[in-house]
């Protein structure tokens, strides 16, 4: 799961948003309710890289993450990454499922297969692509 201890839709809210306070960077949180799933979505700025961030989570009532996206653009909005869970790719050769990241490669963007992310492993990805891009 993206989340380590929440039981709860507002369980998962505090959890993103205590990961959002762990990050080096400003970031605001919405949260919409679509009948019965609930969207969390994040926005904000890596400060001394100046790296674009923006993620949302779509959960069933359950905490299953339907969906997921976590984006990371320069001040240019070039694409750096993105991480995606979502339907659509998963029977294209090389996939595993519905998660894949897209990357770029040569000028140009490129997907590939990714195993899912959790909220841990995705900070430390933040966190060094901040450092490796901090001027």
């Amino acid at each position: 799961s993206v989340f380590r201890s929440a039981g709860n839709i507002d369980e998962a809210i505090d959890e993103v948003t205590r990961w959002a306070d762990s990050l080096p960077g400003d970031f605001s949180i919405d949260v919409t309710d679509h009948d019965a799933e609930v969207l969390i979505e994040l926005n904000g700025v890596l400060i001394s890289s100046g790296l674009l961030l923006s993620a949302s989570v779509l959960l069933a009532p359950d905490l299953t993450v339907l969906e997921y996206r976590f984006q990371l653009r320069h001040t240019d909005h070039g694409l750096l990454w993105r991480h995606d869970r979502h339907p659509g790719h998963e029977n294209e050769p090389g996939m595993r499922g519905p998660e894949h990241v897209h990357q770029m490669r040569g000028g140009r963007a490129v997907r590939l297969p990714a195993d899912p992310v959790d909220l841990v492993g995705m900070r430390d990805a933040l966190v060094q692509a901040n450092l490796d891009q901090a001027g």
